[in-house]
């Protein structure tokens, strides 16, 4: 553990004094401190612990519960369908889909703050050409169903004298892609949000998703894919309409 205590030497020369510090950042501890077991921390990294702490909590209940009711679900395939339980195999899968799910959900309920951070950076620059990023691939889950889908994800932008870093295209895409929201909502989000993140003069998005509850049941349409599309601002002209779909498609 790091010494809290650091020795400072008095302005008037009359001295030192031990001045109490911060153990995460460092700061000088001027009042409100906390001590949270063989920590000390100021005011910001007392909140930030909290709320870390907290998030964990709540992870810690949600996950117990997914391996509960996965349990459950298991019960239920071998009660309907007779699926055999004992095979080793079974052993511990509950856990690891609970695992599994923390891993596919995890920050979802941070969803808007690292919309934010994503796209809270830009950089000036005098571009008047189309940015376009294409073959994004992210992962979602189908609200109905509950099984996966898989992106292709092409994002253009015309900017208004800021622009971002190439990665925060596909980062934002993925960000928005952990909620299971229907394609539609999802092809809008990403557009509304870089539309109004980096006042752009347009933005087009154009989203081909592979859905697994189309491939595996239901239909069966193993080689169906679902488009969408949504345009904002001056990609609404039908000369910037047309540049961003031969771009999307060549």
């Amino acid at each position: 553990m790091e010494n809290i205590w650091e020795t400072r030497r008095m302005k008037n020369g009359g001295g030192t004094v031990m001045e109490e510090r911060c153990q995460r950042c460092g700061a000088a501890l001027t009042g409100g401190n906390s001590e949270e077991g063989d920590l000390t921390l100021c005011v910001k990294c007392e909140e930030r612990y909290l709320a870390a702490k907290q998030s964990l909590q709540s992870e810690f209940v949600g996950v117990a519960k997914i391996e509960k009711g996965m349990t459950t679900i298991l019960e239920g395939l071998h009660d309907a369908f007779g699926l055999d339980l004992e095979d080793v195999n079974f052993k511990d899968t509950p856990r690891r889909v609970a695992r599994a799910y923390a891993e596919i959900f995890r920050g979802v309920k941070d969803t808007d703050k690292q919309v934010q951070r994503i796209l809270g950076t830009s950089f000036p620059a005098e571009v008047k050409e189309m940015i376009v990023v294409k073959d994004v691939k992210a992962f979602s889950m189908c609200p109905h169903h509950f099984l996966p889908v898989e992106y292709d994800i092409t994002v253009a932008y015309i900017s208004n004298g800021k622009v971002l870093g190439i990665s925060k295209l596909s980062r934002l895409a993925e960000v928005l892609a952990k909620r299971p929201v229907l394609q539609e909502t999802f092809t809008e989000e990403i557009a509304e949000e870089l539309f109004k993140g980096v006042e752009a003069l347009g933005v087009g998005v154009w989203v081909e998703g592979t859905h697994y509850c189309m491939k595996m049941r239901g239909a069966k349409q193993v080689q169906a894919k679902t488009v969408t599309s949504a345009i904002r601002g001056c990609f609404e002209e039908p000369e910037v309409q047309a540049e961003f779909l031969s771009l999307t498609k060549g």
